[in-house]
């Protein structure tokens, strides 16, 4: 027997209610059977928490937060210095920087250490992280998946009634959330259901889906979340958005994998109702099923064009399926369109763009820049400071 892999996941959270939240919602389903329990178990398991001092006190004095965290190694990493003194930032530049900032804590360690990447607000069924673990034994450096939307409301509130009373464990298998999910899927998933009729279609493509049966969707997603990654080398410089370059940057050569199967690792979001819909439009007009593929297919090779890195490319070619019973014995041959579509689709796309100056990643450092000169803080932050961060004049 080998010595067990180092595990470390990294969680940002800022604000006590949002923290309060996590414990008693998503950091509860990530407590089940077959999550934390088993890399606890099969690894050497840490959970970094990154956040901020006076949120790191709240956590250590709460006695709800050490009888959650029993058994499980903690280590609180500070990100005091990512946020303005006053006033607000918006959120993605600080969680880049939270996530880099957990991964380089590791120090000497870093080399051969696995992180796993969690955002606070992801809620997974049970079994989805003992996938990881035996992606890892399987030998495989990088392992990546993709959440799906459902709406809040309706569908936290039966979460919420389903975590146990005396463990606080949020358990639920993933047909059983599956389904939950399908009772309520998020408008940004209807609308990118691409060989299904909609009243609403999407102007962006990150995810497009496809619809092989009442209770199954396969996906293809340019921007699959890099869920866990071993490091090879060190970044010394945040140069890109976490889900955009960097997988290339700490594990280029890395053997890569993709969780296709909801069965083995599911992760929902949970999404207000009206999220992101400044995407959506009424759909156009298109007299036969052909004729709206055409057309998807111009729109979203024109539009991906102009932003997916290599990252997302080789992500866009693994189809993943969310389903809630069997798949169908046919799933091949129904999938097969969907498929021929998206590799015409990527076969037509000019090279990818880098992902160093990336034209979306520097417009939003120059903004956190001037907002945390305007809350009183100085703009140079140490993991931004890179001229290949800076606007050229």
């Amino acid at each position: 027997m080998g010595s067990k892999p180092r595990v470390r996941m990294i969680t940002p959270i800022w604000g006590t209610s949002y923290i309060d939240r996590w414990l008693g919602f998503g950091f509860a389903s990530l407590r089940s059977s077959d999550n934390i329990p088993y890399l606890n178990e099969h690894c050497e398991f840490e959970l970094a928490i990154v956040t901020k001092s006076a949120d790191a006190t709240y956590m250590q004095s709460s006695s709800r937060f050490k009888d959650t965290m029993s058994g499980i190694r903690v280590r609180f990493i500070l990100m005091d210095e990512f946020f303005p003194r006053t006033g607000q930032t918006a959120y993605g530049v600080p969680l880049t920087l939270a996530f880099a900032k957990g991964i380089l804590d590791l120090e000497e360690s870093a080399i051969g250490t696995y992180v796993i990447l969690m955002n606070a607000d992801c809620v997974l069924a049970s079994g989805s992280l003992k996938s990881i673990a035996e992606r890892i034994d399987a030998g495989y450096a990088i392992i990546t998946t993709q959440s799906i939307r459902a709406i809040d409301g309706s569908a936290r509130a039966h979460l919420l009634d389903m975590v146990d009373r005396n463990s606080g464990i949020l358990a639920v298998e993933p047909r059983e959330l599956m389904r939950l999910v399908n009772q309520n899927l998020h408008s940004t998933v209807t609308a990118r259901i691409i060989n299904e009729p909609t009243v609403v279609d999407s102007t962006y493509y990150h995810q497009i889906f496809w619809r092989i049966s009442d209770d199954c969707l396969a996906m293809r997603a340019f921007m699959l979340h890099p869920l866990c990654f071993r490091i090879e080398r060190i970044m010394q410089k945040v140069l890109c958005p976490v889900d955009y370059g960097f997988i290339t940057e700490f594990c280029p050569n890395g053997q890569f994998c993709v969780l296709e199967d909801s069965d083995n690792c599911l992760i929902i979001e949970l999404q207000d109702r009206d999220s992101e819909s400044h995407w959506l439009r009424v759909t156009p007009l298109d007299r036969t099923l052909k004729r709206r593929l055409s057309r998807v297919a111009r729109e979203i090779a024109a539009h991906a064009a102009t932003w997916t890195t290599a990252e997302h490319r080789r992500s866009a070619a693994r189809t993943i399926y969310f389903h809630e019973n069997d798949l169908p014995s046919d799933v091949g041959q129904r999938v097969a369109p969907f498929e021929a579509f998206m590799d015409r689709l990527l076969a037509r796309m000019p090279p990818p763009v880098s992902h160093i100056r990336h034209f979306q990643w520097l417009p939003a450092v120059q903004t956190y820049r001037q907002d945390m000169v305007r809350g009183g803080s100085s703009a140079a932050v140490t993991l931004l400071d890179d001229p290949r961060n800076i606007i050229a004049a």
